[in-house]
């Protein structure tokens, strides 16, 4: 049964890292868009419609897709002034406070964009006007999926320090 859980939990974090690899290959495609289109405007006068429609809107997405695998990495920011003068008890008790509080974030962001996203997908909605439409759908979607993956990463992080928590103090 615990090795069904690993493989589950492998799975999970594969997953995480194959949608935060992806993101990272496509910010160096959106980086030769840009530059792309910045040499036609400046060189040959023609810059590359749509852009900033694209930029806009894959620029979030990225991001979005990003958030598990840094959250997973322990990557957020956070200042260890407070916490580096607690004990060890103490830094574990902050250490929950602030996964609760990703976790309260994640069903917050995901509650908040479920009726948008719904919309959104019902009538197909884009981001620009004239020639390029790039669909904005597929956004509110990765919104979703990333505040739920973050919130599921948040449990089991939880899970981990609330027992670190109530477990006898190590002797040396």
């Amino acid at each position: 049964m615990i090795s069904f859980f690993k493989k589950v939990g492998q799975t999970f974090l594969g997953f995480c890292a194959g949608i935060n690899a992806l993101a990272s290959f496509a910010i160096f495609l959106v980086l030769i868009f840009v530059c792309s289109d910045v040499i036609g405007r400046i060189f040959f006068n023609s810059p590359i419609m749509g852009t900033s429609e694209v930029v806009k809107v894959g620029v979030v997405f990225l991001v979005f897709m990003q958030i598990p695998w840094g959250f997973w990495e322990n990557r957020q920011i956070k200042s260890d002034l407070i916490t580096a003068r607690l004990s060890p008890k103490k830094q574990i008790v902050a250490t929950v406070v602030r996964y609760l509080f990703v976790l309260f974030a994640a069903i917050c962001i995901f509650a908040a964009n479920w009726k948008p996203m719904l919309k959104a997908w019902r009538i197909l909605e884009y981001e620009g006007e004239g020639a390029l439409h790039v669909p904005v759908y597929p956004l509110f979607s990765m919104i979703q999926l990333s505040s739920a993956l973050v919130a599921i990463l948040a449990v089991y992080q939880l899970i981990i320090n609330v027992r670190e928590l109530f477990q006898p103090p190590k002797e040396d």
